[in-house]
C-alpha cells in the first residue's frame, strides 16, 4: 500500500499566518530589549554595590587603573563595585570589537 500524499499530513491554511506572527513578535521582542539595554547606565557603580551588600559581601572602593590594564587581583575584584564596572565594560568592547571583526 502506497503512502499517502503528503498534503494529507501537512495543511498550508495556518502554517503561514503562525510563521508571519512569529516573525512580527520575534522582531517586537528585539527592538523592546534593545530600549531596555540602552536605558542601563553603564557608568553608575551603585546597583553593583548594593548587589555586593545583599550578597553580604565585603565592599572595597578600589579604583580601576588609568591605563586600561585589567586588575589582576580577583579578591580586589570580586570586592569592588568600580573594578567590577571596568571588568563589564572591557568585555562588552571585546565582543563589539570581535562581532565587528567578524562582520569585516
Amino acid at each position: 500500500m502506497a503512502d499517502p500524499a503528503p498534503a494529507a499530513y501537512f495543511s498550508q491554511s495556518l502554517a503561514t499566518p503562525l510563521i508571519l506572527a512569529a516573525s512580527i513578535l520575534s522582531i517586537l521582542w528585539g527592538v523592546v530589549n534593545a530600549v531596555l539595554i540602552r536605558c542601563i547606565n553603564m557608568n553608575d557603580p551603585k546597583p553593583i554595590e548594593d548587589a555586593l551588600r545583599a550578597a553580604e559581601i565585603e565592599v572595597s572602593d578600589a579604583m580601576p587603573s588609568n591605563d586600561d590594564e585589567l586588575e589582576t587581583d580577583e579578591d580586589l575584584v570580586k570586592k569592588s563595585p568600580n573594578l567590577i564596572l571596568a571588568r563589564m565594560k572591557w568585555i562588552g568592547n571585546q565582543i563589539t570589537d570581535g562581532a565587528i571583526s567578524f562582520l569585516n
